[in-house]
Parts: C-alpha cells; structure tokens; sequence
C-alpha cells in the first residue's frame, strides 16, 4: 500500500503515467486498486523487424545464430537487442 499512497501523491494535482512490465508477478491487490485507465498491449515484433532489430546490434552474427536467436526471441524487441557477439 506505501507504492500506491506514493503514486497517489505524486499524482495530485497532475497526470501520472506508471509502466509496469512484468505484471503478472504483481500482487492482485495493488493492480486492481492502482489501474485506472485501459493497458497497453504490446505486440512482438514481425519476422522482418526483428531480424532488422538483431542486425543493427549484431551484424556479424552467422545465418544459424541469427535464425536460433529470432526463434528464441519470438519478436520480444529485448530479447533483439540484448544480444552481442561474444569477443574472441
């Protein structure tokens, strides 16, 4: 309850936008009685902007790794960019 009463002041008198990622591993509690508009719903990125995404952050990945890795990412944008070539 402190998060929300800290919300709800910082919220006085302003508009206030709070993200929350992961929300399933929040308590039923706080996002019934802190939610007070629609969510966002987020779609995974298509086959070809992944594979953009990846490049941008990775080009010199092999053909296999790139098709490995957009499989396991499955268009989540993080999963894209988080990955690096390891250094020789």
């Amino acid at each position: 309850m402190a998060t929300l009463d800290l919300l709800a002041d910082a919220a006085a008198g302003q508009s206030l936008l709070v993200v929350a990622e992961d929300v399933q591993w929040l308590d039923p509690g706080t996002v019934s009685q802190g939610v007070a508009g629609p969510a966002l719903h987020l779609v995974p990125l298509d086959a070809e902007d992944s594979k953009r995404l990846l490049a941008s952050v990775a080009p010199d990945l092999g053909e296999g790794s790139v098709t490995t890795i957009l499989r396991a990412a499955e268009g989540n944008p993080l999963a894209c960019s988080s990955c690096r070539k390891p250094s020789a």
